[in-house]
């Protein structure tokens, strides 16, 4: 199947039920909070390598996580207890950015994996009051963290970064809590390809997303 090229100004994406047998369905468009949050709403998301067209996708299937079935390891339950560690909701967010980007941009990513302008455009989402993270500091440390963005009822997450083991699991175990608060119904994980212990995740197809997405 073709895939789709964007060059209008606005954001305008094809119908995601056209995505490949990969989930690829569009190259090109912009790197803005509006196409992100366009993106988000058509049920797409933005992966890309460096160097590379902007590329929007919708996997199928797609892994979520519903806040109601969130399980916490053992492992990450005992993290819990460690009185030096201490987790922050909303905050810092510029410094959970440049975290990021010192965990993600090297081998065997690459130097510019998180760029610039898309720390720019997710600043731009935090100033709408739309981005929802989580950051676990140990002494006085940041060595973990998770964020995304929250449109409605519906969490687009981003990125999991970590420098001790278990600190991304427990940045997004306190993240859900936090969202399942706030309302949300559902987490969008994207593929399986997140870099954290199973907490609940589940499959669902693009047909179930596409349609809860309607709803919310």
């Amino acid at each position: 199947m073709p895939l789709f090229e964007l060059h209008a100004q606005e954001p305008d994406f094809p119908p995601a039920q056209f995505a490949d047998s990969q989930g690829l369905l569009a190259v090109g468009g912009q790197l803005t909070a509006e196409w992100l949050i366009a993106a988000y709403r058509s049920g797409l998301y933005l992966w890309c390598s460096p160097m590379e067209p902007l590329q929007w996708w919708s996997p199928d299937p797609r892994i979520v996580l519903f806040p109601e079935e969130l399980k916490v390891p053992e492992h990450i339950e005992q993290l819990t207890t460690k009185t030096e560690l201490q987790i922050q909701l909303n905050s810092s967010f510029a410094e959970l950015i440049d975290f990021c980007q010192n965990c993600l941009n090297k081998a065997p990513m690459s130097a510019e994996w998180l760029t610039g302008a898309f720390a720019k455009s997710y600043l731009e989402l935090e100033e709408k009051k739309l981005v929802r993270s989580a950051t676990v500091w140990q002494g006085g440390k940041l060595v973990g963290g998770a964020f995304g963005s929250l449109l409605e009822k519906v969490f687009f997450g981003e990125y999991v970064c970590q420098t001790a083991e278990g600190m991304a699991e427990l940045a997004l175990i306190a993240l859900t809590r936090h969202l399942q608060k706030e309302g949300a119904a559902l987490l969008d994980l994207h593929k399986d390809s997140m870099a954290t212990d199973d907490i609940g995740y589940r499959e669902i197809s693009r047909t179930e997303f596409l349609s809860f997405l309607k709803k919310t």
